[in-house]
């Protein structure tokens, strides 16, 4: 995939190149597929703690494509491969099959957990998640069970921050006058 932006990237990203966009006002990005082989990735918007921030644009190369059964820092407001501007951590991890994985402790400000599973399935308690799914809880010793080989995602957040909710998605708004 080919990465293009107005702050003037242009980057192919790969299984082990990742981006993170803090987009800031004024930001416009694309994202052209290369070749014929079929891509899937994984885009989430985070609310930022403040408004009018000028766009961030980051590329980190991890060394291995994913992290087997263990956590992952991938990004976090800061000691992370990858800045957020917000009080959000996530990590990644691929879990083999059958295999117990407990959720990352993430520490006293963090008060709530989304889990996504990116590809698999996975025992979260009494529910089983399966592809493209997702759980919310408050609960950090809690254990996932992977049913398959899986890939999952988790962002770890203080639930009470303060974050600014103006702005736009994706150009769903528009300012008039």
């Amino acid at each position: 995939m080919l990465h293009r932006d107005t702050v003037g990237n242009e980057v192919k990203l790969d299984k082990k190149r990742f981006i993170m966009m803090n987009a800031g006002h004024t930001f416009q990005h694309e994202e052209l597929m290369l070749g014929d082989s079929p891509v899937r990735a994984l885009q989430i918007f985070l609310r930022p703690n403040a408004p009018d921030l000028e766009p961030m644009v980051q590329f980190h190369d991890f060394v291995d494509e994913s992290s087997e059964n263990n956590w992952r820092l991938i990004a976090g407001p800061q000691g992370a491969p990858l800045t957020v501007r917000s009080n959000v951590l996530v990590f990644d991890a691929r879990i083999t099959k059958d295999t117990r994985l407990t959720l990352r402790a993430a520490g006293d400000s963090r008060t709530g957990v989304v889990l996504y599973v990116f590809d698999g399935a996975i025992d979260f308690g009494d529910v089983t998640l399966t592809t493209g799914e997702s759980a919310f809880t408050r609960s950090f010793n809690r254990q996932l069970t992977a049913r398959a080989d899986s890939d999952v995602v988790l962002f770890a957040f203080d639930v009470e921050v303060h974050v600014f909710r103006g702005g736009m998605f994706s150009g769903n708004q528009k300012r008039v006058g």
